[in-house]
């Protein structure tokens, strides 16, 4: 599931706005081949209390829901073979718990 109040991307397209037959036309484009994603939005947020900023690249919509269906289709057959020393970007877990496995390890 997206998270319905995060920033959309470069097509200015919120996730409320997505219909079934927008996810039936984007899954025609996927099998077709024809289907091209779309630029990131690049925009710079706070760093911190530095006062620095760093980049954070935004997709748009259609690009989140295929990211997130490929994530659906291959993270179950992935997962199982990842190594349970391995925090980085995975489901439940996150460098708070890598730092826990080294603290009781």
């Amino acid at each position: 599931m997206l998270k319905r109040k995060v920033a959309h991307g470069i097509d200015s397209v919120p996730v409320e706005n997505v219909t079934i037959p927008n996810l039936y036309r984007l899954a025609s484009l996927l099998k077709s081949g024809n289907y091209r994603p779309k630029p990131v939005k690049r925009v710079f947020i706070p760093k911190g209390n530095s006062g620095k900023l760093r980049p954070l690249g935004i997709a748009s919509t259609q690009d989140k829901i295929i990211q997130k269906a490929i994530l659906v289709l291959l993270e179950p057959i992935f997962e199982p073979d990842f190594l349970e020393t391995s925090h980085g970007f995975r489901k439940n877990r996150s460098c708070h718990s890598a730092l826990e496995h080294i603290y009781f390890h």
